[in-house]
């Protein structure tokens, strides 16, 4: 009886083919984000024509008009982005018209530029808080855990990579998440 060889077809070809898709997705990734900076910069440069102010009501319906946008409100339903992101965007639009800075997708998290009228001040969240962009507590150290508690902590970190537009980071979570579990939905 006779060993036959059998040789495996490279996989390069495809591996270049996910290389340029990838690719594709962060250079995508960058140009929404330059889309969404220069849409929300703009709406805030445009209130500010409007009303000439940049007072507690004026900000406060600039976020609202943000929160309601019938084509937010549809874009939350469709997922293509979560109702929290919106509202990030919302309160990064109400700094930037209050303080005449630029929008940027963070600027929520900025204590140093919240809001003189908030409720909640940024510094003041005790640690150890839970969904807090202030948040102070550490992660733990993992001694035992399960696929079920594996795939919530992938879900987390899609929302967090999606906060700081890590377009590629988010596509590679997703993947790793349903190399677990293949119906796996953010």
């Amino acid at each position: 009886m006779s060993k036959s060889t059998v040789v495996f077809p490279s996989f390069e070809k495809r591996a270049t083919a996910i290389r340029g898709a990838l690719e594709a997705l962060d250079q995508a990734g960058s140009v929404a984000a330059d889309v969404i900076k220069a849409s929300m910069q703009g709406y805030v440069d445009e209130v500010f024509l409007a009303t000439g102010k940049r007072d507690q009501a004026t900000c406060t319906m600039l976020g609202k008009m943000i929160r309601e946008s019938e084509v937010m409100e549809q874009m939350v339903m469709d997922m293509v982005i979560e109702k929290n992101t919106v509202s990030h965007y919302a309160q990064g639009a109400q700094r930037a018209l209050h303080w005449n800075i630029e929008w940027s997708s963070a600027l929520f998290q900025d204590a140093e530029r919240k809001l003189p009228w908030s409720k909640k001040p940024a510094t003041e969240k005790a640690e150890g808080t839970k969904g807090s962009a202030t948040d102070v507590r550490k992660a733990g150290k993992v001694q035992t855990t399960t696929d079920a508690e594996l795939i919530e902590t992938l879900r987390k970190a899609v929302q967090q990579a999606r906060l700081l537009n890590r377009h590629m980071t988010v596509g590679l979570l997703i993947d790793a998440a349903q190399e677990i579990d293949a119906s796996f939905k953010e």
